[in-house]
């Protein structure tokens, strides 16, 4: 008859590291919001910039590869979440009494995963509506 395995607890530096990797991978994923959101004005300032100079499609092209790199930066970003909760099961084994995310008295809209996938699509969205118009309608841009 086999005995039943003991799990015992690491030490409180292993799970020090666990929850600085933790809280690391998430302040990764905050940045990259911060260059989501700085590619996007300069991807629509720059559209508009060549926009008014009467460049043919410029705009669209630039519109299109900043959709692209949106999209590189949510797949990072999913990446980066996935790693990040790859060691949420065995932290909240060992340290169960730790809250990770606290519930609010009444209750949160949204949830941020869900407020970035709204951010991304929407700028998604907001470049390949924005190129469609430059080129299906340039006289609207001149």
């Amino acid at each position: 008859m086999a005995e039943p395995q003991q799990v015992s607890r690491p030490d409180d530096s292993t799970l020090s590291i666990m929850m600085s990797h933790f809280i690391h991978l998430d302040q990764v994923m905050w940045s990259r919001v911060q260059w989501l959101i700085a590619i996007q004005t300069a991807a629509i300032g720059g559209a508009y910039a060549l926009g008014t100079d009467n460049h043919d499609i410029s705009s669209a092209v630039v519109l299109c590869v900043c959709a692209f790199v949106t999209v590189i930066l949510l797949f990072m970003m999913r990446r980066d979440e996935v790693i990040r909760d790859a060691n949420l099961p065995l932290l909240k084994t060992l340290h169960p009494e730790f809250i990770f995310s606290p519930k609010l008295s009444k209750g949160a809209p949204l949830k941020g995963r869900q407020l970035n996938a709204i951010l991304f699509f929407s700028f998604l969205v907001m470049d390949l509506v924005g190129a469609t118009f430059v080129v299906l309608f340039p006289i609207l841009f001149k």
